[in-house]
């Protein structure tokens, strides 16, 4: 059978969140899509539930076993090496999506035909606990940049401003880049959509539905901040220092900026780490501006980044 949309989801035991992403699917309002499950080595307790996901399921769901710990990377491509659709979604195991979102996205995709270089997102919706509580918020960052690739790249290095389970992609776009880096733990959606970017990639805003991203206490793999994390960050980096010296030479700055931010990320959980970032931001571009608050920025540039991040650290300002 054909199907316009592959859902991909990789997952490691991922629990009983699942269910809320299997229900949001289930509620579509469009249903010609595939919802290809990436079991990632999960126990007998997930399987189960992927079992009862696909014999309940009033859509078509495929899962997919991996013999062995393969990670998100290797994962989601083996979901995008297997998909059926002519267009793909990335959706984490824990989040979900309201119930017109892949029927906005997809009527807003086939308006646009052949448009090259092209992909949608829809905004992100974070929020914690149930989802109808009032604890949620939404990143309207977005409003502020133009749909021009030239600025989306701007942006994108420093404040990401959507999530890449909010795009709709062509499975062919992501064919070309050859899929996620595989070589990477982390930061690997990230750098996907920074590839797009360099290589022209435009993405148009459809605003009438959401990404839900759920914050809760169980832990994310982006949280986890052990030494081969820090290294994977570092690792985009110096990729992105190759690419954007090819192409975009002039967003070298922005660049330093990503490294100074990861820089403070890491100044209390990794100090190796975050002299390495800092060192690599001034050797990017000398005398970059930092980006982000102003007022602590200006406590950085006159008192320093120690002072300022322990003045910070005590007063949870």
């Amino acid at each position: 059978m054909k199907f316009d949309i592959s859902i991909i989801t990789p997952a490691h035991n991922p629990g009983s969140l699942i269910f809320s992403t299997f229900d949001s699917l289930n509620n579509q309002s469009l249903k010609n899509f595939e919802w290809i499950i990436v079991d990632d080595f999960s126990d007998s307790k997930n399987k189960k539930h992927f079992e009862t996901i696909g014999n309940t399921a009033n859509f078509s769901v495929r899962i997919i076993e991996n013999k062995i710990n393969l990670r998100q990377a290797k994962s989601k491509n083996i979901g995008l090496n297997v998909a059926k659709g002519d267009f793909i979604k990335f959706l984490d195991a824990d989040d979900f999506l309201d119930k017109y979102h892949i029927a906005n996205q997809m009527e807003r995709m086939l308006k646009k035909g052949d448009a090259q270089n092209y992909a949608l997102f829809s905004p992100t919706l974070n929020f914690f606990g149930l989802k109808d509580s009032r604890k949620q918020y939404v990143n309207k960052t977005y409003k502020t940049v133009s749909c021009n690739n030239h600025e989306q790249l701007k942006r994108f290095l420093v404040f990401p401003f959507f999530s890449h389970c909010g795009c709709l992609f062509k499975k062919e776009d992501l064919l070309d880049i050859n899929g996620f880096d595989e070589s990477l733990i982390t930061d690997e959606d990230g750098d996907l959509i920074l590839r797009l970017m360099i290589n022209g990639m435009t993405f148009d805003v459809v605003e009438n539905s959401f990404y839900y991203y759920r914050q809760h206490s169980n832990e994310r793999v982006s949280r986890n901040d052990s030494n081969e994390k820090w290294e994977h960050r570092l690792k985009v980096c110096l990729k992105l220092e190759q690419q954007l010296a090819l192409k975009f030479p002039d967003l070298m700055e922005q660049l330093a900026q990503r490294l100074d931010i990861l820089g403070l990320q890491s100044y209390y959980v990794n100090r190796e780490f975050s002299h390495k970032f800092f060192s690599k931001a001034k050797q990017v571009y000398p005398g970059y501006e930092f980006a982000g608050n102003k007022s602590f920025n200006f406590m950085r540039k006159y008192f320093g980044t120690s002072f300022s991040l322990k003045l910070k650290k005590l007063t949870g300002w």
